[in-house]
């Protein structure tokens, strides 16, 4: 109450001047839902950034792996059948067909 009081004091309102006491706790309420809905918002503004940087992490994190494990695979079966021939996968988005 008394934090809240200086405030209004400071920003040029005078609760004395207000003889209401409902009056006063609606001043008093109003200006802490205001405080807490700049909180809420600024938290949830921080979350939201911190959760696009950990998701843009995980996405090029697992579309790394992603191509690591398909170029793997795709020179592990080229290798066994000797039916596909990869070349330089991450340099030339071409796959030869060879016929066996």
């Amino acid at each position: 109450m008394q934090l809240a009081k200086q405030y209004f004091q400071i920003i040029g309102y005078q609760l004395e001047t207000v003889n209401n006491y409902h009056c006063q706790q609606i001043m008093i309420e109003t200006h802490y839902s205001e405080i807490a809905l700049g909180r809420s918002f600024y938290d949830h503004m921080r979350r939201f950034r911190l959760a696009e940087i950990e998701l843009s992490i995980i996405v090029i994190g697992a579309t790394i792996l992603l191509v690591i494990l398909v170029q793997y695979y795709l020179k592990c079966f080229a290798f066994a059948t000797g039916a596909v021939t990869i070349y330089e996968i991450l340099g030339h988005p071409t796959i030869l067909t060879v016929g066996v």
